[in-house]
């Protein structure tokens, strides 16, 4: 068994790898990021435009156009993933970095799962307006940490950037602007970024 010194100096190793070691953009990532910013953040401007009645959308395309962003982004992440499949072993702070957003997700969905088997208990949807900014509290930790851990101002503009729109969703419930917001965010904040890092990733490797 490891005794306590052994543990205490793997310890000290694992967090002076954070400090000291430093996190290379990850174009993987960085295309996961866009694509779902992209995808997500074209959706939610239709659904807005559909809202204000710059469009109309029956039923039936309104389902299917919902559903086809969602299978789009799931089809582009399979392929990133098995493109990926393979990839090189990465610095503790770069895979700490991704865990934070790894983690993030993974609330997600647990958030989703909660919010669908309240919806279908007591038939309410409107706690839904309740889901997007607690996703969106959630980004903006993630991105918090990789700003924490790679000190690049960016990073935390672009947490400070999910924690302000969080807020402001509070003001625009059951409004427009509110999914204006979401769409918004998910372009500036989310597909923007994603592609920041695939170019960060590129000159790096150039």
């Amino acid at each position: 068994m490891k005794s306590d010194q052994d543990s205490a100096r793997e310890d000290l190793a694992f967090m002076r790898a954070l400090a000291e070691t430093p996190a290379q953009p990850n174009a993987t990532m960085g295309l996961a990021l866009f694509s779902a910013g992209l995808i997500y953040g074209f959706q939610t401007l239709v659904q807005w435009a559909a809202w204000e009645g710059y469009v109309s959308l029956p039923g039936p395309l309104y389902l299917a156009f919902i559903i086809g962003c969602s299978l789009a982004f799931f089809v582009v992440l399979g392929i990133i993933i098995w493109r990926n499949r393979k990839s090189p072993t990465r610095s503790v702070s770069a895979r700490a970095y991704e865990s934070a957003f790894e983690g993030a997700g993974v609330a997600n969905l647990t958030i989703v799962a909660f919010f669908v088997l309240v919806t279908l208990r007591q038939g309410d949807a409107g706690i839904w307006y309740y889901y997007t900014p607690t996703i969106f509290a959630l980004q903006g930790g993630a991105w918090f940490v990789g700003f924490r851990l790679r000190k690049r101002m960016w990073l935390g503009l672009i947490s400070a950037g999910w924690i302000t729109s969080a807020i402001a969703l509070a003001f625009t419930t059951h409004t427009p602007t509110y999914v204006l917001i979401i769409g918004a965010s998910l372009l500036l904040l989310l597909a923007l970024p994603g592609w920041v890092m695939m170019r960060l990733a590129k000159q790096e490797s150039a």
